[in-house]
């Protein structure tokens, strides 16, 4: 084939129509890829997926043609129609290097397919999770053309177009603009953009802790997607809702949840969502005791991450082994992962400091397995200030049950329910799956009685939300402070669970 190859190349270029033939080419797979790409979001996606791969050749062919030949706008549309294909498919450094090419052409300064290529960059690199301010600035860029453009432009509408600003406010924390931008495209003429507006709703409403109104959202979302057939937005509903249920002590609605998640995203070939699901199935059955299967499955999802280059994913694989090994008692193997991990997000400049927030939370509950309050009160300390700057209610939930934790363990079981009870308004429901409040949660309890807990916790959820904020960013009770110890050692907080 090589031989017919050069012997075609040679003739062409004899008769010359070499460029001629390579423009018709390009032409053609635009023709092919721009026909494809709303398809990607409907009930045929598969079929198109299919087709795209099987001409993956020709399609990079073409652009190389665009771009080595200075054809920007054939380059940016091509980009442009492809960029969902690639972010379904898990080929981030493929959508990085070919939206830089075909960025870095001049001419075309204005386009729609312009800002389309930007939006498809900044979207990989927020799911990426390194550099979000790069992100930022390209979803600013993006949408300062889209503004440019004139109000008849279709590609105005492109879907990516129209939910990249309200993801640019969630990330940039601007909530009542996200939610005002995704409210708007409820009743979208497009039903892939109606459905993703309330999926992400439903994940604001997870970080707001407005858990009920959560999976009112999520299962929207989920009844969209599925009349729509879309496999993507099906997963992630699926995820998002697997979540909630596990937080509400239904861990084998979970597990069917993140079970059939992974078969509808692995038939899309989506293998960084497939690499997400392996963490939270390994979390769930680490909790249930399985703990072969869940280093099994952190092994797994840690192979897809290098594959993909996905890096918040290869830090998540160590917190959970780290969690994991604490959990069973081994505190060194923990520490050594959690400090390592902790030091390697600080160096790599990942973007969400939620993450950071619960890597310390971690290293302060394990801080307190090993008897070592001062370090413990540091570290939530630390985890605190970060935690307050995401805005993220359950992540400062996380870090309020570190207070319980110890408090429990220098002996105030009445403060560690009253914390808890602080824990359960900010999330806005109770955290049944998490292995350390369940031991504070049982110990506390055992300690006051059923009706001395229930007044304790009860003390702690009255509150309003907002004044409990205010209290923690202030230092003030009731976990803004943690009291110092008693002038005693403190034993571990309990025992790990069975292997």
């Amino acid at each position: 084939l090589e031989t017919v190859r050069a012997y075609g190349a040679e003739r062409l270029a004899e008769a010359g129509e070499t460029d001629a033939v390579a423009r018709a080419h390009a032409g053609y797979f635009l023709e092919l890829a721009e026909a494809a790409e709303p398809e990607l979001r409907r009930r045929d996606q598969l079929r198109w997926l299919a087709r795209l791969t099987a001409e993956r050749d020709n399609l990079h062919a073409a652009l190389r043609w665009t771009v080595d030949g200075g054809e920007a706008a054939l380059a940016l549309r091509l980009a442009a129609a492809l960029g969902w294909y690639w972010f379904l498919t898990s080929v981030r450094a493929e959508a990085l290097d070919w939206t830089a090419r075909a960025l870095a052409l001049p001419g075309e300064p204005g386009s729609a397919a312009r800002a389309q290529v930007l939006a498809f960059r900044a979207l990989t690199a927020i799911s990426g999770g390194v550099d979000l301010g790069a992100a930022l600035e390209l979803g600013a860029q993006a949408m300062a053309l889209v503004d440019a453009l004139p109000a008849d432009e279709p590609r105005r509408s492109h879907p990516v177009l129209v939910i990249l600003p309200a993801l640019l406010a969630m990330f940039g924390t601007d909530y009542p603009a996200a939610l005002g931008g995704l409210a708007a495209s409820y009743d979208a003429p497009d039903p892939w953009m109606a459905a993703m507006a309330h999926l992400l709703t439903g994940a604001l409403m997870i970080n707001l802790g407005e858990a009920d109104r959560a999976e009112r959202e999520l299962d929207l979302a989920l009844a969209r997607f599925r009349k729509l057939g879309e496999r993507w937005g099906i997963g992630q509903a699926l995820v998002a809702r697997a979540d909630l249920q596990s937080g509400r002590g239904q861990p084998q609605e979970a597990m069917a949840a993140l079970a059939e998640a992974r078969e509808v995203l692995a038939g899309l070939g989506d293998r960084e969502d497939v690499s997400h699901i392996l963490i939270r199935t390994a979390g769930e059955r680490a909790r249930a005791g399985q703990v072969d299967q869940a280093e099994d499955d952190l092994e797994a999802a840690d192979r897809i991450a290098h594959e993909v280059g996905a890096e918040d994913q290869k830090l998540s694989v160590r917190l959970t082994r780290a969690d994991l090994a604490r959990w069973q008692g081994r505190l060194e193997e923990a520490r050594k992962l959690l400090e390592d991990a902790i030091v390697d997000y600080r160096r790599g400049g990942f973007p969400v400091d939620q993450v950071h927030a619960v890597s310390l939370a971690s290293l302060g509950h394990l801080e307190v397995a090993a008897g070592r309050l001062p370090d413990a009160r540091d570290c939530y300390r630390r985890a605190l200030e970060v935690a307050l700057g995401t805005h993220d209610r359950p992540v400062i939930a996380r870090v309020v049950g570190l207070a319980a934790a110890i408090a429990l363990a220098d002996g105030d079981p009445g403060q560690a329910a009253e914390l808890l009870g602080v824990a359960e308004m900010l999330r806005g429901m109770p955290d049944e799956a998490d292995v350390d409040l369940r031991r504070v949660r049982e110990a506390a309890r055992a300690a006051l009685g059923d009706r001395g807990f229930a007044l304790a916790t009860g003390r702690g959820a009255a509150r309003p939300r907002e004044e409990l904020l205010a209290a923690l960013a202030d230092g003030r009770g009731p976990a803004g402070e943690v009291r110092p110890a008693a002038g005693r050692p403190a034993g571990p907080a309990g025992r790990p669970p069975p292997r």
